[in-house]
């Protein structure tokens, strides 16, 4: 046939090129005779296939931080190979500030307030596209959630009478499950000092003294 497929091999991509020869052969080259008078020649004709490396793209997976924290993509967490020559530029679709958005390296700096996904978008454009480079620029994007800091609610001041223990009934925890109760004073928590609602029950010092200091304290999951 006159339009084969050629499938090029692993050591013709790492040469960079392969030569392809069409030979011609007369329909009667079988039986032809050179005294015969006929014409017994065979044509060829070759062709230079230059093989180029398909371009590597590769940046970070999808990443999680913590509200009010930056994040910084590095230089080993990018891959771009066979683009010689190319820019680079970051776009963002959230609510914080992009520096650095002409590098590899760029970083993200939320707003106070800002939680959820937030989408990066690196966008190479080659210098010098070629047929695998292609003219438009190659995009790579990873998501960028942003976990709220945890919120919590001890309830409010309040008086007991003595012999009286303290429930914290109104207490709340939300964005995380990772807190625990401390106190000042001289008394003990049941169940445990891991709950949501826990209850404390004074010492004979505490009276003494006439107050005791309840703090919950929640941390960021992971």
């Amino acid at each position: 046939t006159l339009s084969p497929e050629f499938i090029p091999a692993a050591d013709a991509v790492t040469q960079g090129f392969v030569t392809l020869q069409l030979t011609v052969y007369p329909t009667n080259h079988n039986t032809c005779d050179q005294s015969s008078g006929l014409c017994c020649g065979v044509a060829t004709d070759t062709v230079r296939v230059n093989i180029l490396e398909q371009p590597v793209i590769v940046i970070p997976s999808d990443q999680t931080i913590c509200q009010t924290d930056s994040f910084t993509i590095f230089n080993d967490q990018v891959q771009i190979e066979n683009i010689p020559t190319y820019t680079v530029q970051w776009i963002h679709d959230g609510a914080g500030t992009l520096t650095n958005s002409d590098t590899l390296i760029p970083s993200y700096t939320p707003t106070v307030s800002e939680t959820g996904d937030v989408t990066l978008t690196m966008s190479i454009t080659p210098e010098n596209p070629n047929v695998c480079t292609g003219l438009d620029p190659v995009e790579r994007s990873l998501v960028l959630t942003i976990e709220p800091l945890p919120v919590v609610y001890a309830g409010d001041d309040i008086t007991l009478c003595e012999g009286e223990s303290y429930t914290t009934l109104s207490a709340d925890v939300d964005f995380t499950t990772d807190y625990e109760w401390s106190h000042d004073g001289f008394g003990s928590f049941t169940p445990n000092n891991s709950s949501e609602n826990v209850t404390y029950t004074p010492n004979d010092q505490d009276y003494i003294r006439g107050y005791v200091v309840l703090t919950l304290t929640a941390t960021p999951e992971g």
